[in-house]
């Protein structure tokens, strides 16, 4: 059965290795200090150390991760770098479809006939011990408050690099904004992965933006597209069309940075686009994506742009500053409940306590 299940399903783990050679230089930049994701097991797969990349994945389960629990799975019957274990593999492949992973019904479909009825009772039972372990449930709950938009009365268009100019580039940043009472931008935080030029080119022009004033300081979501020497749109749809393309075979390999830059797309091509949606998943299944697969940036957007509460106590836990503060603002504005409001304030002093500037600001301003 051994050998017969080992020939079944190599052509199933041969796709994700043959993937994990880009992971390792570019894609793996951009969140270096951060815990290890699931880009970081392929990175590891690529080398050849498949116990420390099983042991990367093993972290992921707590948070859903379909992927995860796919290649795990298919390891435990290759023998990369653990014991082939048959029931160990249906366990982990059945989690995996349970949380997503589509493919591995036929991987189930294939290993299934070689076991007894007692090794998939067993199966079945670490499935639901794997269920059960779930830090983060997939209802997606969201903050129920009740937030303050106020208009911009005056916007300053950023100076972009010459280069860029030059180039073309057009792309997105996702912003999350503190606002005075008087309309002033108090502090400015990107939420998706934009270029440090691009946000540095904000940050100098945002003291001369204005928003309506408000009896007190609020915090609200901002999306600031941009198109340097622009296209006609016909054109810039086929230069998104071709960027979404690009990453795809990547995101769906389960690199994180590329999950999670296919869910600003999503966004970026419906609002050029909004006939797209009928043959696109959504932004937010790729954002969701990436954050169960480890990828703090992606977690932190869910956080704080979608006000999902659950990723936010989860990285409270963890003592993340940014979503302490940013949550913690929201329970202070958004909301009349005095025991939120106080729960708001602590988590905001206590991220000034620890020197984040932001926070600091806020206090000063509550």
């Amino acid at each position: 059965m051994k050998l017969m299940l080992r020939a079944l399903l190599v052509a199933s783990l041969t796709l994700p290795i043959m993937l994990a050679p880009p992971t390792a230089g570019a894609f793996m930049q951009t969140q270096a200090n951060e815990a290890q994701n699931f880009t970081t097991g392929l990175a590891l797969m690529q080398d050849e150390k498949h116990a420390e990349a099983f042991a990367v994945f093993a972290t992921l389960l707590p948070l859903g991760s379909g992927d995860a629990a796919y290649l795990m799975g298919m390891m435990k019957i290759q023998e990369l770098g653990v014991d082939y274990d048959p029931v160990g593999s249906l366990a982990l492949l059945k989690t995996a479809h349970e949380w997503g992973a589509r493919s591995a019904a036929d991987v189930i479909a294939q290993i299934e006939p070689h076991v007894s009825a007692e090794e998939l009772a067993q199966a079945e039972q670490q499935s639901a011990e794997y269920l059960q372990a779930l830090q983060i449930s997939f209802r997606n709950e969201r903050f129920v408050g009740e937030p303050i938009s106020r208009e911009a009365t005056r916007r300053a268009p950023p100076e972009f690099p010459e280069q860029h100019i030059q180039e073309g580039n057009h792309g997105w940043m996702d912003l999350i904004l503190g606002i005075d009472s008087r309309g002033r931008i108090m502090a400015a935080q990107p939420l998706n992965n934009a270029d440090r030029r691009h946000v540095r080119a904000f940050n100098q022009v945002a003291p001369r933006w204005r928003f309506e004033p408000n009896e007190s300081v609020t915090i609200q979501t901002l999306r600031f597209n941009y198109t340097l020497n622009p296209q006609n749109e016909e054109e810039l749809i086929a230069d998104i069309q071709q960027g979404f393309n690009n990453s795809l075979q990547l995101a769906n390999a389960g690199v994180t940075e590329q999950q999670m830059r296919l869910g600003g797309l999503t966004q970026y091509w419906l609002e050029h686009e909004p006939a797209a949606a009928e043959r696109l998943p959504t932004a937010l299944y790729w954002y969701e994506r990436a954050a169960r697969n480890g990828n703090v940036l992606a977690q932190r957007y869910l956080a704080i742009n979608e006000a999902q509460v659950e990723w936010a106590e989860y990285l409270i836990a963890k003592g993340d500053l940014d979503v302490m503060v940013w949550h913690g603002m929201r329970l202070v504005t958004e909301t009349n409940n005095a025991e939120q409001q106080a729960r708001g304030k602590k988590l905001i002093d206590d991220a000034g306590r620890a020197g984040h500037q932001v926070a600091r600001d806020f206090l000063r301003h509550i």
